[in-house]
């Protein structure tokens, strides 16, 4: 009974990590996390949650024996794989517990540094993130392309950005209930995070090389991730193709003219050609096919909200009460 009213009176904490594919690392992730668990952070009433996004290997059979053998280890089976962003999202988002820690499941967000984001909660703190000084990525043109990236939505968001986080950290209740209210069926997490004003406790790491596997992002990934933060969170993309609209229609118009009189002055001895007629069409063409992408990226995200899809379906739940 006494150990009953202990548990109660704890707070809670819930560990969130999202799978897919990562049988290589999963079942060490999961020895680590009860290790932290017992030994470093045994003043709190914690759990751990994995959803996974429809794994083909050995990883939901893993999963799942150690469910069965730890009972605070809870499962989220989803009906199919929605993708790199909806399903971390939609793990986050099921924890109602005083505080919630995401980390990824192949180690390049080192558990080891849970106990401090832990310590700077206990602290008032809201919102800890951790930031990388270091990446082991050996693209030299994907660390100057993500440098550049958050140079961009730097400059162009409507609300500061954080440089550098993926989303590893913990979110005190407060924050992930103002996250749930948001309900974006195709969240940017750093964005939503961003727009909500809470001041973060950044701490600082080095991203260790992902164990055992490759990663499973891509330039197609990457670049969805980096369209969708920049789309929902800045309306500047439209607004510099509108001014780019009006320049070239007003250069366009001085051109005209100038060819006209220059024409009607030298009428025998200026020939246009074919040349700047077809150079003019093709920038003119492609200009278009621009802004119509861009237009386009806008109408997908109210066209998201206006279906109310969910962000994520179920298949499976073990452990949860």
């Amino acid at each position: 009974m006494g150990t009953k009213n202990s548990n109660l009176n704890k707070k809670k904490i819930t560990i969130v990590s999202p799978t897919y594919n990562e049988e290589a690392n999963i079942a060490n992730l999961l020895e680590q996390l009860i290790l932290i668990k017992n030994k470093f952070i045994k003043n709190y009433d914690v759990d751990i949650l994995i959803i996974d996004n429809s794994s083909t290997d050995n990883t939901i059979s893993i999963l799942k024996s150690y469910s069965e053998k730890y009972k605070f280890i809870k499962l989220i089976i989803n009906t199919r794989n929605f993708g790199h962003i909806r399903s971390p999202y939609y793990g986050i988002i099921q924890s109602y517990s005083d505080a919630t820690i995401y980390l990824a499941s192949d180690f390049e967000d080192p558990p080891d540094l849970i106990p401090k984001f832990i310590s700077a909660w206990e602290q008032g703190f809201k919102l800890i993130l951790g930031v990388k000084t270091s990446t082991t990525e050996k693209s030299f043109f994907l660390k100057i392309a993500r440098s550049f990236y958050y140079l961009l939505l730097k400059k162009i968001s409507n609300s500061p950005q954080i440089e550098h986080s993926t989303g590893f950290g913990l979110y005190g209740k407060v924050v992930l209930n103002q996250v749930r209210a948001i309900a974006d069926p195709y969240p940017y997490l750093r964005g939503i995070i961003s727009e909500l004003g809470y001041e973060p406790k950044k701490v600082f790491f080095q991203q260790i090389k992902r164990k055992n596997d490759k990663s499973k992002n891509n330039i197609f990934s990457l670049y969805d991730i980096a369209l969708l933060g920049i789309v929902n969170h800045s309306t500047l993309p439209l607004r510099i193709c509108s001014f780019i609209g009006v320049f070239t229609g007003l250069l366009s118009f001085f051109t005209g003219l100038y060819y006209f009189l220059y024409k009607i002055l030298y009428w025998n001895e200026f020939t246009l050609g074919f040349a700047p007629l077809l150079i003019i069409t093709c920038f003119l063409s492609g200009l278009i096919l621009f802004f119509i992408g861009v237009l386009g990226e806008f109408l997908a995200v109210i066209l998201r909200y206006q279906k109310r899809i969910p962000v994520v379906v179920e298949k499976e739940r073990i452990n949860f009460d």
